[in-house]
């Protein structure tokens, strides 16, 4: 039969196909020999175990590769999912640090006028007054001058605690200057 099939398509190709006999399915491919008459045929019976034959020689291998991909996965995730995290947090604090001032941590001059800004725009909308307050500190230049940064420093920060204890929650307050 094959050979027949063969003959009708002619021996120069490769040539493949599917036949029945019964209730049995065989596959069959037939090459051509190079520089030869001759033809290469292979036919294969086609079972309906084929399948299970196939997982039981395939499932362990891909069940490993299928385990250590997922397990990749997890991990990749992970590891993506705490870079993201990191990446965020140091936004978050250059954010941060862009508003603030660095040694008393209060709201810096550009902050300020955003909230000076918001505070006008709803005490106009509430027809409240707004009450301002700007505070210099006498003689902190000779202070930092005789006794060092440091001694300034403390001052500004107690200074600064001793306003974040008296004032209103309600109210804000901010280092306008470094000066």
């Amino acid at each position: 039969l094959l050979s027949e099939i063969i003959k009708q398509n002619g021996p120069k190709e490769k040539q493949q196909g599917n036949f029945t006999i019964g209730d049995q399915e065989y596959l069959w491919v037939a090459d051509p020999v190079f520089d030869s008459p001759f033809t290469l045929a292979n036919i294969y019976h086609r079972d309906s175990s084929d399948l299970s034959n196939f997982i039981s020689y395939i499932g362990i291998p891909l069940s490993i590769a299928i385990f250590f991909s997922i397990w990749i996965s997890i991990w990749t995730s992970a590891i993506l999912a705490k870079l993201f995290q990191q990446i965020e947090d140091k936004n978050n604090q250059l954010k941060h640090q862009s508003s603030h001032d660095i040694l008393t941590q209060l709201p810096n001059r550009n902050s300020i006028g955003v909230i000076t800004q918001q505070a006008i725009e709803r005490a106009k909308e509430q027809n409240k007054p707004l009450l301002f307050f700007l505070i210099d500190i006498d003689g902190l230049k000779e202070i930092n001058d005789s006794l060092r940064h440091e001694s300034g420093d403390i001052l500004l920060n107690q200074v600064t605690q001793h306003l974040k204890h008296t004032v209103l929650k309600s109210a804000h307050i901010g280092r306008f200057s470094g000066n």
